[in-house]
């Protein structure tokens, strides 16, 4: 006797959900609740994931070694630096932004 999982996702639900970890994988999305009974075949579909990515890493920090004509792990580390610049510049011009509004807000509160 062959037995369906108790909570049958459709294909669409899967692929959201991975959808959904590509843009914030910072869990392990095999272990999604509701998902149990997928729990093998999301494993996989992570480990795929995290296998392009880092390949694709590897590719830009090897063109950028190219490039500056350094170490590939030189390249890697100015790339990554160069990301957390743009992160904290994004997250000054947020904060900025806040302020303005806050401003705004109690100026015309007056």
């Amino acid at each position: 006797m062959f037995l369906l999982p108790a909570n049958i996702k459709t294909q669409d639900e899967i692929w959201d959900l991975m959808y959904q970890w590509r843009r914030d994988p910072c869990y392990d999305v095999y272990e999604a609740a509701d998902f149990q009974d997928y729990r093998s075949l999301l494993s996989i579909l992570q480990h795929e994931q995290m296998t392009e990515w880092q390949q694709r890493n590897e590719r830009m920090y090897r063109a950028k070694a190219v490039e500056l004509n350094c170490s590939v792990a030189l390249a890697e580390y100015i790339m990554r630096l160069e990301s957390r610049i743009v992160d904290l510049e994004a997250e000054c011009n947020e904060r900025e932004y806040n302020e303005r509004m806050a401003f705004n807000v109690k100026l015309y509160a007056r």
